[in-house]
């Protein structure tokens, strides 16, 4: 600005406070490399379904996890470094849920990821057995047997 022969200068600093441990300011969400229905084969009512997940934090700040299945039911504010892990739930009924995963640093950036988990009725699997009783208990040859 120039008035009665004299400048006047003005200038604008941006200033950027970083923290003793971080190079930047900017606060990176978590990373969800993998949340997947395990193992578990043909999940039915009552079984038990588990879930691995691998979670980190790019700026290494402490992780809470929050788990929803999908059903109603949810484990939430579990604490977690970085790294693998499994979390396990019995579903009540039948149906086709989204299970999800919720990552949020100590620093408030979050990261969702989901994963479709089929329950049906009954396992369809080739775990059955059967049990019989008879009598009589010693059957001779030629003796009628009942079941």
């Amino acid at each position: 600005m120039v008035s009665d022969d004299r400048i006047e200068i003005r200038r604008t600093l941006g200033v950027n406070i970083l923290d003793s441990n971080s190079t930047s300011t900017q606060n990176r969400a978590p990373e969800i490399r993998r949340f997947q229905q395990g193992a578990t084969s043909n999940p039915a009512v009552g079984s038990t379904v588990i879930f691995d997940y691998d979670v980190c934090d790019p700026d290494n700040d402490g992780l809470t996890l929050d788990f929803y299945y999908g059903d109603g039911q949810s484990d939430v504010g579990l604490p977690h470094v970085c790294g693998t892990g499994q979390r396990s739930h019995a579903y009540t009924r039948s149906g086709t849920f989204s299970a999800s995963v919720r990552a949020q640093d100590s620093r408030g950036a979050v990261a969702n990821q989901s994963a479709s988990v089929q329950i049906s009725e009954t396992n369809y699997g080739n775990d059955f057995t059967a049990q019989f009783s008879w009598s009589p208990g010693n059957p001779m040859a030629r003796e009628n047997v009942n079941f």
